[in-house]
């Protein structure tokens, strides 16, 4: 018969999540906390040997990628624009492109791995 170790001597860990189900627990905490919520990268289809993509930014080199996951609006404060990433994910060159031109704008991209990264910055401040 095998040993179970008891509860004390076990260590917890974090798993890694995908982006979809990081994505999703940040979508469902924004609504939550009354947030308009948007999308970006929930159309791409390719027709021929193109991709075509859902949104269009203007000002960027690549206009058609590297927006952010997520945008979120609550009344008049200041838009969250949200790339998720998963445990060891990284920005694409053109993610980074995004990110700078927002900040041209005045705009900041928060680059997440975790809800509870969402949840510190909305809930402090």
């Amino acid at each position: 018969m095998r040993k179970i170790p008891h509860h004390a001597q076990c260590e917890l860990i974090e798993i890694p999540r995908p982006e979809a189900i990081i994505q999703k627990q940040i979508v469902d905490y924004l609504r939550a906390q009354n947030y308009l919520v948007i999308r970006l990268n929930s159309l791409c289809t390719k027709i021929g040997s193109r991709y075509v993509r859902a949104y269009w930014v203007f000002g960027l080199t690549h206009p058609s990628k590297g927006a952010v996951d997520l945008m979120a609006f609550r009344g008049n404060e200041a838009p969250l624009l949200i790339e998720v990433k998963k445990a060891k994910g990284t920005r694409s060159d053109v993610q980074i492109e995004f990110a700078d031109y927002a900040l041209t704008k005045g705009v900041s991209v928060l680059c997440v791995r975790s809800v509870n990264e969402v949840i510190e910055h909305v809930e402090g401040g």
